[in-house]
């Protein structure tokens, strides 16, 4: 195995940990922390994304170097490893590309569910304030 594939099956292995743990049903507390810390690592999916990209770019570049030069292998053995190349290259391209989509589906469900925490805890707040007012209410209604 390349290099490239070990730092890739990395890179995906990592994005799908964290969307399996978005959709596992954990305590909200604990949800609220994960959410919270992957919220705050947003730069390094973006980031991650920008890799994908990348890779993707260069190996598509690869794949029609590889494809354009079918026209010039002379023998099959030569024709085998151009085959065996180009074969790598598209590999290689799918890859990177399904590591791209996976670092997008988890920032859109990670972005989701941010804005879910937080209006949950608006509306937690919302129900504390409206508990105080009533409490309030009921203290000043009792002196009286």
């Amino acid at each position: 195995m390349s290099s490239w594939y070990l730092v890739f099956l990395a890179l995906a292995l990592l994005t799908t940990l964290n969307l399996v743990l978005l959709f596992v049903p954990l305590p909200s507390f604990l949800r609220t922390k994960l959410v919270r810390k992957l919220d705050s690592g947003k730069a390094i999916f973006l980031g991650l994304l920008v890799v994908f990209l990348v890779l993707a770019f260069f190996c598509y570049s690869d794949m029609n170097k590889y494809h354009l030069e079918k026209a010039t292998a002379k023998t099959f053995e030569l024709e085998a490893q151009r085959q065996m190349k180009e074969f790598r290259a598209q590999r290689n391209f799918y890859m990177s590309m399904i590591g791209a989509v996976l670092s997008l589906i988890t920032l859109g469900v990670n972005m989701k569910e941010k804005k879910i925490i937080d209006l949950e805890d608006k509306v937690q707040l919302k129900q504390r304030e409206s508990n105080t007012k009533e409490t309030k209410e009921v203290e000043s209604s009792k002196d009286k």
